[in-house]
């Protein structure tokens, strides 16, 4: 396994408005599978590459000639075509690659007709936009053929490695070149693991007697520098006394360096036994770079990692230098796909993958986007019948594993074996992968993105003229995409071309959800700038019609404007009575003296952040802004009366939190007690001088005298008593800062905490 170019972040060209569109997968979802060929009696790996733009090739053998299949971003798979017509193939696996201008390389062997020639290593090319090309012939080789890699560079340059006379030969196509240069043999060996770097430099791992000792076995791997020759092999690692190699694989980095990993199990006179161990070692850059010491990724107690006949480890590296590995291992557990993943120089825990059935069960392994999600692939058998799964990571150590049986020709699991080659990821976050059985070829894919946006258009105009708003988007996978829109004022509307008044001016920030046909979603924001008009009530005389002291921009709609951060907040009467009192500073910004003291509040009402509200007798519920993006969030409150406050969680931090300030009854008439008990037994009374109780969703904190409460959804009360501030939690958790002491406390469902004054 390679380093794949296809999983760096890829930046299309699309012209979008202000803000860049925000992905977020709903769920990972395998699609149902689509017949590529129903040729019977399939029995060799299919392979597939897909380019950065969501275009896919399969190719696979059958009916002794390969074929190859095309899918263009978002369509349906291609009739399938030969690649070689009239011309008999070896039944070996065929492979292809992409390299980075979209064009597909795909490599094959056909039939021995020749003693001097040899078993005919031949190729094609297929365009970006383009057909196949006529085969070409690289070069012929010798006994027991097969093809071991084609994997293509980020310079272009595409490196095959193919086996000839029992050890492996490279060959190296130029980038721009059509002409494949002359073979050149690794080091003698067998079953190589190679992989290709972003610089041109290559690396072949496997496993035999060290080059110090050949009695002792050894990891060991052989370095190619760009446009360079092979050099003999290095001594990666020792087999830990008394064990054996188990299965290897090599990956190449971000920054050209190269990763191996292996399995190791206990020498028996049956063959290996547990425990069984996982392990690695990383090479730096260059051709003076070196391998560092190995270490132990995953210790296995009662299984060990092992292969029947083909080798049974993958491993990908993510654009930022994250590892993904994944293995065969059987034992106590069973037959399973366990995984790790790892960053340089530190793995994390074994993970179980899935289940195979199978005591011959070869993974394979992409990261499907360059911001997570490792994906993974692999034959199995369940219930006595070939079934090809898949598994992708759903959350940090949670695989969710699925059959991806042929539901596409609607007929049952095979009755013998599947046979996968590979699986590759897209530019965009999606996998896909095929195999064959005897029944067929199959390919499907696992769209793990949402759409992407093609157009979006935000109109400007005036208060209460109807606006037009337009967006387009597609799904590489399971398109058509739905578009959903919130324009920023509390009205919503589907559709790619749709419109909307609105009833005042400000700028509104409209956001368009393109959705997939698994539920990915991505959105689309911008600012909507809506000029005032003159029947606008901020400037019209008399702009407070319902007298209640409060300009009618700000109580627009009657509490259901959305709140302004820092300005506003939206308070509705959930239950009995509830009275607010306006700031001082309310006359200032309104055209309406505001009453003094208490008014009753009735309904919903757009009330300024700096207001008191008393809910001693009532219930309210307090919709306020959470970011100053005006998102917002909801809490009901009551038993108490406070004061409505409003900061930045932290120093130019978008996100905001509500402070509720405790307010109202006097501590010195309260806590007046008797001396001669206070002087007896020197402590202070728990009477209690004031409270507030709080069920929010959202960012809220309500401060006491000597605490202050934050919160992310939850239900507490917070009470000011004459020895202290007292927090109880009755369901979630709360962030508790005592003042007194300057210190922050968690607590959680069912307990208390008391800040005690001093």
């Amino acid at each position: 396994m390679v380093f794949r170019r296809e999983l760096l972040p890829i930046l299309l060209a699309v012209a979008f408005l202000l803000v860049g569109p925000a992905q977020a997968p709903a769920s990972p979802e395998w699609l149902g599978a689509e017949p590529l060929d129903a040729t019977l009696n399939a029995t060799v790996p299919a392979d597939v590459a897909a380019d950065a733009n969501g275009n896919a090739v399969a190719v696979w053998l059958a009916g002794g000639e390969v074929r190859s299949a095309y899918r263009p971003r978002g369509g349906p798979w291609g009739a399938p075509e030969s690649l070689d017509p009239g011309v008999p193939v070896v039944a070996t696996q065929p492979r292809v690659t992409v390299q980075p201008n979209g064009q597909f390389v795909a490599a094959w062997l056909g039939d021995r007709v020749d003693t001097e020639a040899g078993y005919p290593l031949r190729w094609a090319r297929r365009p970006a936009g383009g057909g196949w090309s006529d085969p070409a012939l690289i070069t012929g080789i010798g006994c027991c053929p097969g093809i071991t890699a084609l994997e293509a560079n980020a310079d272009g340059s595409v490196l095959l490695v193919a086996t000839d006379e029992g050890t492996g030969t490279s060959f190296r196509k130029p980038p721009g070149s059509e002409t494949w240069g002359p073979g050149e043999s690794l080091p003698s060996g067998q079953n190589h693991r190679v992989a290709v770097a972003p610089d041109g430099s290559a690396a072949a791992a496997i496993a035999r007697g060290c080059p110090s000792n050949g009695e002792l076995q050894c990891v060991v791997a052989a370095f190619r520098p760009p446009g360079g020759p092979w050099g003999e092999y290095e001594e990666v690692a020792r087999v830990s006394d008394g064990s054996q190699a188990t299965g290897w694989e090599i990956a190449a980095t971000p920054s050209s360096g190269f990763t191996v990993m292996w399995g190791e199990a206990t020498n028996s006179d049956s063959g290996p036994v547990a425990p069984g161990a996982v392990r690695s070692a990383d090479r730096a850059p260059g051709l003076g770079g070196g391998w560092g010491s190995a270490e132990t990724a995953v210790a296995l107690a009662d299984d060990i990692p092992f292969c029947n006949f083909a080798n049974c480890f993958d491993l990908a590296v993510r654009a930022d230098g994250v590892r993904f590995g994944a293995w065969h291992q059987t034992g106590a557990g069973g037959n399973q796909i366990g995984g790790v993943v790892g960053t340089p120089g530190a793995w994390g825990f074994p993970q179980l993958v899935g289940e195979t059935g199978t005591s011959s069960a070869t993974p394979f392994v992409v990261f499907a986007s360059s911001t997570g999600l490792p994906v993974v692939v692999w034959g199995s058998n369940v219930r006595g019948q070939g079934v090809p799964h898949g598994a992708a990571e759903v959350a940090p150590g949670v695989w969710r594993p699925q059959e991806l049986v042929d539901g596409a020709r609607g007929g049952p699991p095979a009755e013998n074996g599947v046979y996968l080659g590979d699986l590759a990821a897209d530019g965009e976050g999606n996998a896909v992968t095929a195999w064959e059985d005897p029944s067929g070829v199959d390919a499907t894919a696992l769209d793990g993105i949402g759409p992407r946006f093609t157009a979006f258009g935000l109109p400007s105009g005036s208060a209460g003229q109807v606006l037009a708003f337009s967006a387009a988007a597609d799904d590489n996978w399971s398109g058509p995409a739905s578009i959903g829109w919130a324009f920023g004022d509390g009205g919503t509307a589907t559709g790619g071309a749709v419109s909307h008044a609105y009833g005042t001016g400000g700028t509104f920030t409209a956001t368009a959800r393109a959705t997939d046909g698994v539920g990915n979603f991505t959105e689309q924001s911008g600012p909507v700038n809506v000029a005032f008009t003159h029947a606008d009530p901020c400037t019209a005389i008399g702009g407070d019609v319902d007298k209640d002291g409060i300009r009618d921009c700000v109580d627009d709609n009657n509490g259901a404007a959305r709140p302004r951060p820092f300005k506003t907040v939206n308070a509705t009467v959930v239950s009995g009575d509830v009275f607010v009192k306006l700031p001082a500073g309310a006359a200032s910004t309104s055209q309406a003296k505001p009453p003094k003291g208490f008014v009753r509040l009735e309904g919903a009402e757009t009330i300024p952040v700096g207001s008191t509200l008393d809910t001693k007798r009532g219930r309210v519920k307090v919709r306020s802004a959470a970011d100053t993006k005006r998102k917002t969030q909801t809490g009901q409150f009551f038993r108490g009366r406070f004061v409505i406050r409003q900061a930045r969680i932290k120093r130019r931090s978008k996100k905001l939190i509500t402070d509720m300030r405790l307010t109202g009854s006097s501590f010195r008439q309260t806590c007046r007690a008797n001396r001669a008990s206070i002087s007896a037994k020197r402590k202070r009374s728990k009477k209690r001088v004031r409270r507030l109780f709080g069920n929010a969703k959202g960012s809220f904190r309500t401060s006491g005298r000597n605490a202050a409460a934050t919160v992310r959804g939850t239900r507490w009360s917070v009470q000011d008593r004459c020895d202290g501030t007292k927090v109880t939690v009755q369901r979630g958790r709360v962030e508790v800062r005592d003042k007194v002491k300057r210190k922050t406390i968690i607590v959680r469902t069912g307990h208390t905490y008391l800040a005690r004054l001093r």
